[in-house]
């Protein structure tokens, strides 16, 4: 006779928890299916909302423009680097005879000045500015550093992009010497740019 070989205890207990395991899955995925799906709507929902950009915006949001954000809440978002934001701060209002205001998300600016970009479109870009950054400060210098040279190379430890000055902190570097580059970027004011 054929007898089907009876299952032990524990190969009934074995199958049982993974059946069990298998329901825990599906049941996990079926959350996770309408988690997604709810935060889909959300977001759908939440675009629609949301107006279209303003004339003038590219694709990624608004370009670079002065806002009515307070440069205060933003700079006290740095606790470990007051000082020195702080003394840029009055540096660049004293210099620019403007007081800080923002400039998108990330830039404290003074004052400002037409200019024409790349694309021939004119906007306004602030006459000195600044933005603390994770690793350093960023200073923009707008006219370059070509006829800068000679006071870069007081300056102290620095880096520079095509229209940025990265510093660690105030006390690696010449102030006198930043005044100085300041003053001179302050003057300048060229009507075309490419920030």
């Amino acid at each position: 006779m054929n007898k089907k070989p009876q299952s032990s205890p524990t190969v009934k207990k074995t199958k049982a928890t993974a059946k069990k395991a298998t329901a825990k899955k599906a049941t996990a995925k079926a959350t996770a299916k309408k988690a997604t799906a709810t935060a889909t709507a959300t977001a759908t929902t939440t675009a629609k909302k949301t107006p279209a950009p303003a004339k003038g915006t590219t694709a990624k949001g608004l370009k670079t423009a002065k806002t009515t954000a307070d440069v205060d809440a933003f700079l006290a978002g740095f606790p470990d680097r007051q000082e020195d934001l702080r003394c840029l701060e009055a540096l660049m209002r004293t210099i620019a005879q403007a007081p800080a205001a923002m400039w998108g998300t990330s830039i404290v600016g003074f004052g400002g000045h037409p200019y024409t970009n790349a694309a021939g479109k004119t906007a306004s870009w602030p006459v000195l500015s600044f933005s603390p950054r994770a690793q350093n400060i960023t200073i923009y210098i707008m006219s370059g550093f070509d006829e800068h040279d000679e006071l870069l190379g007081r300056l102290g430890p620095h880096k520079v992009g095509k229209a940025c000055l990265y510093i660690r902190r105030l006390a690696d570097i010449d102030v006198d010497v930043l005044t100085t580059l300041l003053r001179r970027q302050a003057q300048h004011r060229p009507n075309t740019l490419t920030p």
